[in-house]
C-alpha cells in the first residue's frame, strides 16, 4: 500500500508541478525547477514532537510555527505539514488551480492561530471553485503534496515561486545563514 501512495504522489507532482512551475526559460542552462541545496532538512531542524498544536475549532485549520533551517516557519499543526505560499498569487487571489491543486493542496478555512502565529493576520479568499481558502497576512496558504513527514520542506524554492512562510507571513528564500 505504501508503494501504491509513493506512486499516486509521483503521478500528482508530474501532473500539477507542470502547471505550477515556473514557465520562463533559463538562461543559466540549469534546471530552473530543480531545488536549491538549502531544501535538504537535517535532523535537528525537523520540528516533529517540539511544536505542541493548541485546541482548535473542529474542522478548522490551526497554524503554529516551528524551528527548522529557515528560522520559525508556519506549519499546520494538524498535519504537522509545512505551510507554504505561491509568489504568482496576487493579493488574496489564489491562481493554483487545477492540476496544480493536487501537488500543492490548498490549506482550508477556516483556520485559528496556536503558539507564534497572530490571529489578526489569519484570513480567507474564495477559491475559483467556490471553497474557501486559509490566507496569512493576505497571502493564499498551501501544502506540498511531496512532503510526507513533519519537517519535509521539500517543496521549498520550487520554480522559484514556492516558498515556506515565516510568523510574519512572509515568503522565506534562504536558511538561516545562507
Amino acid at each position: 500500500m505504501k508503494r501504491f501512495g509513493a506512486l499516486l504522489i509521483a503521478t500528482v507532482l508530474v501532473t500539477g508541478l507542470a502547471a505550477c512551475g515556473d514557465d520562463t526559460a533559463d538562461d543559466s542552462g540549469g534546471d530552473d525547477t530543480a531545488l536549491d541545496d538549502t531544501s535538504e532538512t537535517s535532523e535537528a531542524g525537523r520540528y516533529g514532537d517540539t511544536t505542541e498544536p493548541v485546541a482548535s475549532d473542529e474542522g478548522a485549520t490551526n497554524l503554529v510555527t516551528a524551528g527548522t533551517q529557515y528560522g520559525e516557519i508556519m506549519i499546520d499543526a494538524g498535519t504537522s505539514l509545512t505551510v507554504y505560499v505561491f509568489t504568482d498569487d496576487t493579493d488574496t487571489t489564489s491562481t493554483c488551480v487545477d492540476a496544480c491543486e493536487g501537488a500543492w493542496p490548498p490549506l482550508t478555512a477556516p483556520a485559528t492561530a496556536g503558539d507564534g502565529v497572530d490571529a489578526d493576520l489569519i484570513g480567507t479568499t474564495t477559491r475559483p471553485d467556490g471553497s474557501e481558502q486559509a490566507t496569512y497576512n493576505g497571502h493564499p496558504l498551501y501544502t506540498y503534496a511531496g512532503d510526507e513527514a513533519a519537517g519535509d520542506t521539500n517543496g521549498q524554492g520550487f520554480g522559484d515561486k514556492w516558498f515556506v512562510v515565516d510568523a510574519g507571513g512572509n515568503a522565506v528564500r534562504s536558511a538561516m545563514g545562507g
